[in-house]
């Protein structure tokens, strides 16, 4: 098999696959019909994704799914990576945005393959954190919201300006990865994966 042939069948697995709880959208991108009658469009200028279903005869169509736009995946993969730190937040989000062009996956599909099916399955709340900030279904009600609301705006305003490649990129473009301190991190530099100086983070970047 040729490297484009490759590449093209990893694209088509990616969009049987491209959807997380946390990360369930994409930036102005339409994904190919896949099974079920259910297609994928993405509304010109939204950045959101809404899943409709062609109803058959004799079958109920299926419910509509609630439309997730890119910021809220970005947000909610920070949040599923490295919690609050906007640090982490913008050299992630950089690391996705750079292997999403380079493979042509939609920022989704990116989340996924990167990030979802490496990670623990996220607390329930960061699944329900929406644009407007408000408190989550599922936060812990030993903790207030309340100081947690502006971190969240200011998340969701930097994945906007991250959208618009307004973002400064903290690693200078350099990382191709990250890793939790301790194990992780050193297993891949076992590896022969070089450190990236990416300032106070809480992961490690690495390239």
């Amino acid at each position: 098999m040729t490297a484009r042939a490759t590449i093209r069948a990893t694209q088509a697995l990616a969009a049987l696959l491209y959807c997380l709880p946390f990360a369930c959208g994409h930036a102005h991108q339409t994904l190919p019909a896949v099974s079920g009658g259910r297609h994928e469009t993405a509304s010109p200028g939204s950045g959101a994704t809404t899943q409709t279903a062609k109803p058959h005869a004799g079958v109920a169509p299926e419910p509509r799914a609630v439309a997730v736009d890119s910021r809220t995946t970005l947000v909610r993969t920070t949040l599923a990576e490295a919690r609050w730190s906007a640090r982490d937040a913008h050299a992630i989000w950089h690391v996705l945005g750079r292997w999403s062009r380079r493979m042509g996956f939609p920022l989704a599909v990116a989340v996924d393959l990167r990030v979802g099916r490496f990670s623990r399955k996220p607390p329930r709340w960061i699944t329900r954190v929406q644009p407007d900030c408000s408190e989550p279904a599922g936060w812990p009600a030993r903790l207030s919201w309340g100081q947690h609301y502006s971190r969240c705006v200011a998340l969701y305003a930097d994945a906007g300006a991250f959208l618009r490649n307004e973002l400064p990129d903290p690693c200078g473009g350099r990382a191709a990865g990250w890793r939790a301190p301790g194990a992780a991190f050193l297993a891949a530099l076992e590896l022969g994966r070089r450190p990236v100086a990416c300032g106070r983070t809480v992961n490690r970047f690495v390239r």
